[in-house]
């Protein structure tokens, strides 16, 4: 009889440690699908975020910020910039009245940037500056289709909507630099100086890429 009970105990001990194996097993299983779904969701999001390798939009609750500045090379004076065969200069690209890359004396030049409102009021970009070292002076421009033909008109102000991105890019509005002073080569950074209706005033570091070409990041 002591025996039989023994035996009973001995079973019961073993099947209580194989019930507690299996457990720790399932809730193992359990927390390495849960990573390699963490994994995906991170993937994801970095697929959304990529944008070609430029820099990712984030609107910065409570804060106006400014990211991805840049603009292309400018030569002042007579040397000659080849342009790609392949890319169509635009109205904001063109000499004279446009932007001019191409190695012309008295050259203006294009700025793209993107704005992001994270305050809860709505505020409009109203000036921007450079040192005159660089260019004689910043105006804000759109770039809009007259009847057949794309031409620039200056700005009095850029809305920038609360919650809102505002992006300055070609063929739209952006910010010209207006008789470059001297040479801007590829890699080299300046700094512009946006104004806001509000009264913010930020630097913004600006990114010079080779002409035809968009910064990666």
């Amino acid at each position: 009889m002591a025996e039989n009970v023994g035996n009973t105990r001995k079973w019961l001990f073993i099947g209580i440690g194989v019930a507690v194996f299996l457990v720790v097993g399932i809730i193992a299983v359990g927390l390495v699908f849960s990573g390699d779904g963490d994994d995906d969701d991170d993937g994801d999001n970095g697929d959304n975020g990529d944008n070609n390798g430029a820099e990712e939009i984030v609107i910065t609750e409570g804060e106006l910020t400014v990211t991805g500045a840049w603009m292309r090379a400018v030569i002042v004076g007579d040397a000659p910039v080849t342009v790609p065969e392949d890319r169509e200069l635009d109205a904001d690209e063109a000499p004279g009245e446009g932007m001019s890359d191409m190695g012309m004396g008295g050259s203006n030049a294009a700025v793209y940037l993107v704005i992001a409102n994270g305050t809860e009021a709505d505020d409009s970009l109203v000036a921007a500056s450079v040192s005159a070292e660089i260019a004689t002076e910043a105006q804000l421009h759109d770039s809009v289709m007259v009847g057949d033909e794309r031409q620039m008109q200056q700005q009095d102000a850029i809305p920038v909507p609360a919650g809102e991105v505002v992006e300055l890019k070609e063929r739209s509005l952006h910010v010209m630099l207006m008789n470059v002073q001297q040479d801007l080569n590829t890699d080299e950074t300046i700094t512009l100086t946006l104004t806001f209706e509000s009264g913010t005033t930020l630097d913004i570091p600006v990114q010079v890429v080779p002409l035809g070409t968009e910064p990666t990041q």
